[in-house]
């Protein structure tokens, strides 16, 4: 059997998924003991807005311009923690964590591409 070693250095951690992320710089992997990302949606989707106008009794309308409309992505994640009380300060440290507005975010997978992300809510914790 050979070993194989990758004599180009990744930036991030082999123990990361692909999935996995920097909110703010921070990978929560390396900081959360127990956390693991699971799932993203998202940040595959593309929309456009278009802004336009009519003009008179023209059929149509006049193209204005367009931008990059906003994103939502979500993040499905694993914390595994040994007590109750455990958990809740795991949850206190994430919530830190996630405070920061208009953090970036980057994905071990793509880590030359970034957006700027604000955390909105949590959905409810199943076990």
């Amino acid at each position: 059997m050979y070993q194989f070693r990758d004599i180009n250095q990744s930036k991030t951690d082999n123990k990361l998924s692909s999935e996995s992320f920097t909110y703010d710089g921070v990978y929560f992997e390396n900081v959360i003991e127990g956390y693991k990302t699971l799932k993203v949606t998202g940040r595959e989707s593309f929309q456009k807005e278009i802004n336009s106008e009519v003009i008179g009794q023209a059929d149509g309308e006049f193209y204005n311009y367009s931008r990059v409309a906003k994103r939502d992505i979500a993040i499905t994640f694993q914390l595994k923690a040994k007590t109750p009380n455990d958990l809740m300060n795991k949850f206190t440290q994430l919530n830190k964590l996630l405070k920061k507005d208009n953090a970036r975010l980057i994905f071990a997978d793509e880590n030359d591409k970034y957006f700027n992300a604000t955390f909105v809510q949590m959905e409810n914790v199943t076990e």
